[in-house]
């Protein structure tokens, strides 16, 4: 969820830039469950988030319509929110680090 917000956050002052809107406080807000039974092992199930809720208050100098437009522009362009909402596909890959072991040895006096 730090990520969705972080990405919100640039998204918002990005758009807001373009909008020429003047933003001196934004403040989000994320909530989601997901199944922590499933996330320790113990049941079969999906482990995401479910149920998404992202408040965004915003501090700026600028109307009520134009702060709609702008938080339709910043939900649709958010990418972080736009692969939450859609189905995304996402490989694995594992790199494994091989060490080896170094012995040193000290002759003895």
């Amino acid at each position: 969820m730090a990520g969705q917000a972080g990405c919100l956050n640039v998204t918002g002052r990005q758009v807001a830039t373009e909008m020429d809107i003047d933003i001196d406080d934004l403040k989000l807000t994320i909530e989601g469950e997901f199944n922590q039974a499933a996330f320790a092992g113990n049941v079969d199930g999906r482990t995401g988030l479910q149920d998404i809720e992202v408040w965004m208050t915003v501090d700026a100098e600028a109307d009520e319509d134009t702060i709609e437009e702008w938080a339709e522009h910043v939900e649709a362009r958010c990418p972080v929110s736009a692969n939450i909402k859609n189905e995304t596909s996402v490989e694995l890959a594992i790199d494994r680090v091989r060490r080896r072991l170094t012995a040193v040895f000290v002759e003895a006096a």
